[in-house]
């Protein structure tokens, strides 16, 4: 476990890095994941170089690891822009940050 801010940053439960948002079991309310599927391709993960839709997915910020509470990203793509988002792979970091998929 990782100490961060203050906190304990627990581990992402029954997913490994890259996997989908589904296969997340844990801990507590991580265990919701299952719902937070891409309804176009829910089986493909999104990745930082895949071109089209995909399902979501959760590594930590690097890309390269398992996620933890205090350290994720979580990658879908937009069929369209929106915001000052472009169409393509994105991120969503802790704290609400949009960035790029890594």
């Amino acid at each position: 476990m990782v100490n961060t801010e203050g906190t304990i940053a627990a581990s992402v439960e029954g997913c490994a890095a890259g996997a989908l948002t589904t296969d997340c079991t844990g801990p507590a309310q991580i265990s919701q994941f299952n719902a937070f599927a891409d309804p176009s391709t829910p089986s493909t993960a999104c990745k930082k170089d895949l071109v089209g839709t995909c399902g979501y997915s959760i590594a930590n910020s690097t890309g390269d690891g398992v996620a933890t509470s205090g350290n994720y990203q979580i990658c879908f793509s937009l069929e369209e822009a929106s915001g000052s988002l472009a169409a393509g792979p994105h991120a969503i970091n802790p704290g609400g940050q949009f960035g790029d998929c890594n």
